[in-house]
């Protein structure tokens, strides 16, 4: 076999190089089908506006100033926020947030009023059984108009939620549930963080 010359080494290189870059620059959050999600979510809206914006470092200390929890590292790099209107009018925002679950990674996806209080979620992805032992409309009642500060006073000190807030079959089926309200509080703080000209 021929040794390669260097201008061929230098182009696999490149290859390579520019082959691995979507892969660092990709979110964990990305959301994979905005139009269908904010079609779904907020049926009125007639137009929608992606703001891509960098969640850095201080935004995930700021947030454990915040909270008993914050973002992974993961989860630091480009995202992207969706604003939805209707007639020129802002309805509502759409953002994705991923919260590590027992059997890998949970993507929610939240619609937020103009407030940022919650107006629905939906799963992207959410490989753990519990979700479907969970009754999903208790859930969706349990979090519809709810602010980050009403999110983050469901949960204890470890991130779980409080025995009173809502009642489950067993401790999979409330860590599960913990996990969507972290999210939830989560995509809140940091919109308001990392988006702050918007609101």
């Amino acid at each position: 076999m021929k040794p390669m010359r260097a201008p061929q080494v230098w182009l696999l290189s490149l290859l390579g190089l520019m082959a691995s870059v979507p892969a660092h620059a990709q979110a964990y959050c990305a959301l994979r089908d905005p139009v269908a999600a904010i079609s779904e979510m907020l049926p009125e809206a007639d137009a929608h506006r992606a703001h891509v914006r960098t969640v850095r470092k201080e935004h995930q200390a700021r947030l454990r100033e915040l909270l008993d929890f914050t973002i992974m590292n993961g989860e630091l790099g480009q995202h992207t926020l969706y604003v939805v209107s209707n007639d020129d009018a802002v309805i509502g925002y759409v953002h994705t947030r991923t919260e590590k679950g027992r059997f890998g990674l949970n993507e929610f996806i939240w619609a937020l009023d103009e407030e940022l209080n919650v107006l629905s979620f939906k799963h992207q992805r959410c490989r753990d059984p519990a979700r479907f032992r969970v009754d999903q409309a208790a859930l969706f009642e349990l979090v519809e108009g709810r602010s980050a500060s009403d999110l983050a006073d469901m949960l204890d000190e470890e991130g779980q939620l409080r025995p009173e807030v809502m009642a489950f079959e067993g401790e999979d089926e409330r860590r599960y549930a913990s996990s969507l309200v972290r999210s939830g509080v989560k995509t809140i703080l940091i919109s308001r963080l990392v988006w702050t000209e918007l609101f």
